[in-house]
């Protein structure tokens, strides 16, 4: 789903507020929780719990340095418990809307390029041609020590050393183009809501990227089996539940509601409005049998407020076997199991625009924006082969690890002259 992006300065402050230098004045007492304000911003939810803190009456933040530093007004308001910052836009172009706003009007300028979707439609031809391989060494097998074809449900299924071969694939950007979204909402100055990204997905403008739909069905009429594995959790715990009573939203990790759940909103739930709109689309969305082929499709669901955007635990649960619980809206939605159970499987590729989507290497704790560049090149062996990646400039991990200090890092480690880091040297 369309991920709201962090500005900037929130992420500048997160990372200030490790250098623990004391702020304005305070109130005395340890350990109290206070906001952050920005230029009558109200940034406290950007941050996570853990940095919102006081010890001995002091704040501990880099904030009053960092607005000092470039001419801001940098105050503790002991009415509203908040560290105020005012002057931050006219004094900086750090944070600013305007900025903000004119980087997504470049980004989604390129993902409407000609050259995106070119990279786009290349992207499926390869991940095709790698299906023709897989079902080529089947139709050559003499035994089962790797592809080969077995017939079951009245078709044949494509196996790899006794297990049914699958591929998982993210669904917005990777199969639906999220990129009317985008437009939609700059060109109209609207607001990135589940709500209005249901309208969307709902709505005729949601369309398949070029040569996903052939791909998919490709994979399905070679006896692949398909997983498409999103972030649309519906994220509302029911609100008829005795302990939510009176209460609308989507329930994160610490029990606190935090927003509207898209089924109260639009009256489904994300799970239905997914597989309607992926069928509408042309995509498989349940089992296929044929004399040629039998495969199966299944949709599953990450919730990214427990989980993250992290998908690795139902990349596990399908290549291992298990139970995967689908999620809290089974009661509400027309087709939505309450469990699926899975057995083991070859995962022959992934599929998808955020490197998370890929693997879990890329969003470990100790993980930045230069070593995922390493680590991209170091797994070279498996782009095109293992992991096919399509491109979003818009948001993602992409954006989020060039915030901040991140892209200052990035600037110097490309940078030719710089002889202590010669990036030049991974590639070789």
């Amino acid at each position: 789903m369309m991920k709201k992006r962090i500005s900037s300065l929130a992420v500048m402050l997160v990372m200030l507020f490790a250098l623990a230098i004391p702020a304005a004045a305070a109130p005395e007492g340890a350990n109290t929780d206070v906001k952050i304000v920005v230029d009558g911003k109200d940034l406290t939810s950007q941050f996570n719990e853990d940095t919102l803190w006081m010890e001995d009456g002091i704040t501990m933040a880099g904030v009053r340095a960092l607005g000092e530093a470039v001419g801001a007004d940098v105050r503790y308001d002991s009415a509203t418990g908040s560290v105020v910052v005012e002057g931050l836009k006219q004094a900086t172009g750090v944070y600013s809307p305007v900025a903000d706003y004119e980087y997504l009007v470049g980004a989604a300028a390129w993902q409407m390029s000609a050259e995106a979707h070119a990279l786009m439609m290349q992207a499926f031809n390869i991940a095709k041609e790698n299906v023709d391989e897989m079902a080529a060494a089947a139709d050559a097998a003499k035994d089962q020590t790797g592809y080969y074809w077995q017939t079951a449900n009245g078709g044949k299924q494509l196996m790899y050393q006794g297990k049914r071969v699958a591929v998982v694939s993210d669904i917005d950007d990777t199969l639906v183009d999220g990129v009317h979204y985008t437009a939609n909402i700059l060109g109209r100055n609207g607001e990135w809501t589940n709500k209005s990204f249901a309208d969307f997905v709902m709505s005729d403008g949601c369309t398949a990227l070029p040569g996903a739909v052939e791909f998919i069905n490709h994979c399905v009429e070679n006896g692949i089996e398909v997983y498409y594995v999103t972030n649309r959790y519906d994220q509302g715990y029911k609100t008829s539940q005795p302990q939510y009573a009176g209460q609308t939203g989507y329930k994160a990790k610490d029990g606190s509601i935090i927003g509207s759940s898209v089924y109260e909103v639009v009256g489904k739930t994300f799970y239905d409005i997914s597989m309607e709109s992926m069928e509408r689309l042309g995509f498989p969305t349940d089992d296929k049998t044929s004399p040629n082929y039998s495969a199966s499709v299944h949709l599953l669901v990450n919730d990214n407020k427990i989980n993250g955007s992290s998908k690795e635990g139902i990349r596990q649960i399908i290549a291992t076997g298990g139970t995967w619980a689908t999620g809290e809206r089974v009661a509400e939605s027309k087709a939505y199991p309450e469990k699926l159970q899975l057995s083991s499987h070859h995962i022959a590729m992934v599929v998808g625009d955020d490197l998370n989507d890929i693997s879990q290497i890329f969003s470990a704790e100790d993980v930045d924006a230069v070593s995922r560049v390493e680590l991209a090149i170091e797994n070279m062996d498996k782009w095109g082969a293992e992991w096919i990646v399509l491109p979003n400039a818009v948001y993602g991990s992409s954006v989020n690890y060039a915030t901040a200090y991140g892209i200052t890092d990035l600037f110097r480690y490309f940078d030719y002259t710089n002889k202590t880091t010669a990036a030049w040297d991974i590639y070789q």
